[in-house]
């Protein structure tokens, strides 16, 4: 068993549990039986579209792994990087962090199934868009979620050269744009990836 722990004693969300189950998602059945034909009914099955992110968050099966009151944070960096999935926590506040401490055990679960456990008992939300899972406190992520509109006027260095090291960064909701004569570049898009691309700028500035 894996064992990962932190003894901070920080505002503590206690959630224990050992689940043993697969997340999958729901068949929805069609009957397309004939009135005429009730003797030989037939079935279609039309399976829900899912994401590729939440389709490999579904395969990925977490076996025996234990975190004693670790934040999560480190959780959801551990299920990043064993999913290869970008994970994030979203807070309103970044200035006043907030330490979510978990005592969680988890044995033969889809890393999907952990997310929706942590929704469950612990009052947060996830949001799976295409190339991103955002996971913030419930009611914090729905506004982390409303994209925003930001100017940047990097100094010393040609906006159009920095396009190609920041579109990776935008989420499904962003755009960019440049503004070649006045060397600016306006990125609308959801504030958690802004608070990215800033600490993105600061660095290479």
């Amino acid at each position: 068993m894996k064992n990962y722990s932190n003894k901070s004693t920080h505002l503590m969300a206690t959630a224990l549990l050992a689940l043993s189950i697969y997340s999958k998602a729901p068949d929805i059945y069609a009957d397309n039986t004939n009135v005429a034909e009730k003797k030989q009914e037939k079935k279609i099955v039309i399976r829900r579209l899912r994401s590729p992110i939440e389709k490999t968050l579904e395969e990925t099966i977490i076996t025996d792994v234990k975190f004693e009151q670790v934040d999560v944070r480190d959780i959801l960096n551990y299920l990043s990087e064993v999913t290869k999935v970008n994970i994030y926590f979203c807070e309103k506040n970044t200035e006043e962090k907030t330490n979510y401490l978990l005592t969680v055990y988890f044995e033969d679960i889809s890393a999907l199934g952990i997310l929706e456990m942590l929704a469950m008992t612990n009052r947060f939300d996830y949001y799976i868009d295409k190339k991103f899972v955002w996971v913030g406190k419930r009611g914090d992520l729905i506004d982390q979620m409303k994209p925003v509109m930001r100017t940047y006027h990097p100094s010393g260095r040609d906006a159009k050269s920095l396009k190609g090291i920041t579109v990776p960064f935008l989420s499904e909701k962003g755009t960019l744009a440049i503004i070649r004569d006045k060397n600016i570049i306006i990125i609308r898009d959801i504030p958690p990836v802004l608070k990215q691309i800033d600490d993105l700028f600061e660095k290479i500035h």
